[in-house]
């Protein structure tokens, strides 16, 4: 064997026989034979030795400290020549940004036992930031041994901060904050800027613990706290802050009890209240001040403000943004505005919710509305023992909106949505009236509050019901969370209750036995279109739309695949004050009848996803019958000048005839949209066009009063054509009186006579008088998905029911008699044209 190289590891004093010894794992002593205790060993010990670092400990080293040297040590041995790389490994810290740094190899000569380093820069730069590491790692060792210990940590602290002091306010100087939910966040910030009067309460904070964190662009904490101080007996703090930092970089976050309240660092002083920004959160109000806005009532907010924040795309927002995008949905979100006025208004409602059986039910959500237009006025929930009280506007006090004051009328409405553990029974929701068992809100009676005494004795007691759950999914499965549900009376399409999707896309609500048309209506970020029942892939007609059965005690499943739609939003502004518009009513259709309804928000804008189709919209007198929604998201808006007509409907009795469809016509007679009537009977149209115009008021569902035309051609005596002579006209129709009514169900099947098996959904059906010509056409309606179709017409006799459907052709149906107070059924079955009336 030739080797030319030296073997490092013998100390140069190594004999021949030392050198077998090494190469020849089998011999054991020189010179051949048998090793003897008596023979004298003349072998040497041959050590590299260890390598590793001098502080093998993490350590910290400022910004300003410029070059940096890791020290490394041979130990335990020094024989032959030894060498190692040292690397510098990216953490937190950038390479290039933070420091700069290239692996290096060191080496130790034979016998060299000297401390060695590695080094890096590190860079001083004007950048706020958290402290950031890096890691420095041994490898690549050449013939001696690695120390177990063979990477450490380096942290670069940052120099680049500017003191921040300011005050912790709280109500009452409260201590316990909320939890960190979003919905107390947007509280938070609302009472600063809808309700500024309770900013009014705060005082400062105590003893509170006040730390500096870094929020990413979202407004999410990053990391732990960066300094911290408390507040002195003023609620005074002073602490080191990243100032000059990017904006909404950084918060400054005070502790309680039970939760923290947050404002961005802005300024030089940052005063840490509930009014900040949308990084805040409410703290409890245990002030005797404040007993009107208590911990639960706040929490009942939760509903709305989720409505909110679902209707935001937060995407890419900065936290100022955030802010920003959340202030313009609060302020116009009508509902969100009277629930935060409300809880500090003078008046106030309570009762009990109890079951059937008069045992307290808790977590039944009570809502009081304005019992004119239905708005949500203020909502709270049940307390273990059944009890709810909510603060409501007295009759006479100001309000900011209209201007004027408030009529103190209002209805309730309680909610279940409990599940079988919380109740079994499944008790129905239901609305307020002294005879109980109201289930449809024109049976509501109203509860007027005169005065700041409180009205009590508002009582429910729920009667059995069942369930309607399930979820509402994208159609590749995704879950998708805040989609309201919609559930209405098949038969009038009375609204009962509704509720919104958790963040598994999962609903549940208790109702009365029944027919019920579902709706799961997006107005979210989320892109997908609003969706009715049909027992199928889903439809965008009202008119198609299945029903779904409820059985007392029973549950049943209807489980949403939203399919991938455009948005329609826009804004409604009156061409004559240039003023947005709030509370119009959009009116959205398809070919085969009403697709939604919707109305503007406090700043005249509305917003809905669709499923592909061309539609027809309606809006405060005007109309895009064309609408293309199958491509791209689409922006209408309204804005022409306008003319009102206005008018109150009573029946016989002289009772408020509410909840009428009144429709509005052209002097082309062209469609131009509808209204419905507020609890009072009054109800104003619009239009942006001059001439005669007709009002038909249209009864579709069983009531005492009938369907009449208001232009001097049937059903109501000394009628006139309605003529708007100028753009900006209001024409007052005054009290119309509507006759008594007989009902006519029309029933329309596919297959021939007898044949019920297959009804048709989307049947127009044509109410004719005075002739059978399309010129006397009286009252029109639509079959719902299980065939039917009824309107409240005069008693009488009709000359021709007319049958229209542009897939399935046209039937007549001759000569049908309305007797009032009684029901007509005429069933037609399309397959051979035929008629029969039950």
């Amino acid at each position: 064997m030739k080797n030319n190289k030296p073997f490092p590891f013998f100390a140069k004093s190594v004999s021949g026989c030392a050198l077998l010894l090494a190469m020849s794992a089998g011999l054991t002593a020189c010179g051949g034979g048998s090793s003897s205790s008596n023979t004298t060993d003349t072998t040497t010990t041959i050590s590299a030795g260890i390598i590793g670092f001098t502080n093998p400990a993490d350590e910290s080293f400022a910004e300003s400290a410029g070059a940096v040297s890791i020290a490394l040590s041979r130990t335990g041995g020094s024989d032959g020549e030894v060498s190692v790389t040292c690397s510098v490994t990216a953490g937190t810290a950038s390479s290039g940004t933070d420091y700069t740094a290239s692996d290096t190899v060191l080496t130790w000569a034979d016998g060299d036992t000297a401390d060695k380093t590695c080094g890096l820069n590190i860079t001083d730069d004007t950048d706020v930031e958290l402290d950031e590491s890096l890691t420095v790692s041994l490898g690549n060792v050449q013939t001696a041994t690695l120390d177990s210990s063979t990477s450490k940590t380096l942290t670069i602290t940052d120099n680049d901060s500017t003191a921040v002091s300011g005050t912790v306010l709280a109500p009452n100087g409260a201590v316990a904050f909320n939890g960190k939910k979003l919905y107390q966040k947007m509280l938070a910030w609302l009472f600063g800027d809808v309700h500024a009067g309770i900013s009014d309460v705060v005082s400062p904070v105590a003893g509170v613990t006040v730390e500096v964190y870094e929020i990413d662009a979202s407004g999410n904490v990053v990391g732990g706290p960066i300094t911290t101080a408390t507040t002195d007996g003023n609620g005074i703090y002073k602490l080191a802050a990243p100032l000059d930092a990017p904006a909404s970089k950084y918060i400054v976050r005070a502790s309680g009890s039970t939760g923290v309240l947050d404002s961005r660092v802005t300024a030089a002083s940052v005063t840490v209240d509930p009014s900040t920004d949308a990084t805040s959160d409410l703290i409890t109000a245990v002030s005797t001040d404040l007993t009107a806005l208590t911990v639960d009532e706040i929490s009942e907010m939760q509903d709305v403000v989720d409505d909110l924040v679902t209707d935001i795309d937060t995407t890419g927002l900065s936290a100022e943004a955030l802010s920003t995008s959340l202030s313009s949905a609060a302020s116009a979100d009508e509902i969100t505005s009277n629930i935060v006025s409300s809880m500090v208004a003078a008046g106030s409602i309570c009762g009990t919710v109890t079951d059937s059986g008069n045992k307290p039910m808790a977590g039944i959500r009570v809502i009081v509305r304005d019992f004119r237009n239905w708005v949500t006025r203020n909502r709270t929930t049940t307390d273990s023992s059944g009890n709810y009280c909510l603060n409501v506007p007295v009759r006479g006090d100001s309000d900011p909106d209209t201007g004027g004051t408030f009529s103190g009328e209002y209805i309730l409405t309680a909610v279940n949505r409990l599940d079988d553990t919380a109740d079994a029974g499944r008790h129905a929701s239901e609305w307020w009236s002294a005879g109980g068992v109201a289930y449809h809100a024109f049976d509501a009676e109203m509860i007027t509050v005169n005065t700041s005494t409180p009205v009590t004795g508002k009582d429910f007691r729920l009667e059995a019901g069942g369930r309607i759950s399930g979820t509402v999914t994208s159609e590749t499965g995704v879950p998708l969370e805040g989609v309201e549900v919609v559930i209405r009376d098949f038969n009038n399409r009375t609204r009962i209750a509704a509720a919104r999707t958790s963040a598994d896309g999962s609903y549940q609500i208790n109702v009365i036995a029944g027919d019920y048309l579902m709706i799961a209506r997006n107005r979210t970020v989320q892109p997908y279109g609003t969706e009715v029942y049909d027992g199928a892939a889903g439809t965008n007609s009202r008119n198609l739309g299945k029903p779904v059965n409820v059985s007392t005690a029973g549950a049943t499943t209807v489980d949403f695949s939203l399919e991938s739609g455009y948005l329609l939003s826009g804004t409604i502004t009156d061409g004559a004050t240039s003023n947005r518009v709030a509370g119009q009513r959009v009116l959205i259709n398809v070919a085969s009848g009403p697709s939604d309804r919707l109305r503007t928000n406090r700043q005249g804008q509305y917003r809905e996803w669709l499923k592909p189709d061309t539609y027809k919209v309606y809006a405060y007198g005007q109309r895009n019958t064309a609408l293309d929604m199958t491509a791209s998201n689409q922006v209408l808006d309204f804005s022409a000048s306008v003319s009102a007509i206005t008018a109150t409907l009573q029946d016989s009795a002289n009772n408020p005839a509410s909840q009428v469809k009144v429709r509005l016509y052209d002097p082309s007679d062209t469609y131009i949209g509808h209204e419905v009537t507020s609890s009072d009977g009054t109800v104003t149209l619009y239009t942006d066009l001059t001439g005669n115009h007709k009002v038909a008021i249209k009864v579709d569902t069983p009531k005492t009063f009938a369907s009449s035309i208001y232009n001097g051609q049937t059903q109501l005596a000394n009628g006139t054509a309605i003529n708007i002579a100028n753009v900006g006209d209001t024409a007052a129709l005054g009290t119309i009186t509507l006759p008594d009514s007989g009902v006519l169900e029309t029933i329309v099947y596919a297959g021939n006579s007898g044949d019920r098996s297959s009804p048709i959904g989307a049947f127009s059906i044509d109410v004719r008088q005075g002739g059978t010509a399309g010129t006397n056409s009286f009252m029109r309606s639509r079959t719902r998905g299980n065939g039917s179709a009824i309107l409240s017409l005069p008693a009488g006799t009709y000359d021709r029911v007319k049958m229209r459907d542009a897939t399935n052709g046209n039937g007549n149906c001759n000569n049908v008699t309305v007797t009032a107070g009684q029901t007509t059924t005429l069933e037609y079955f399309d397959g051979d044209n035929t008629c029969s009336i039950l």
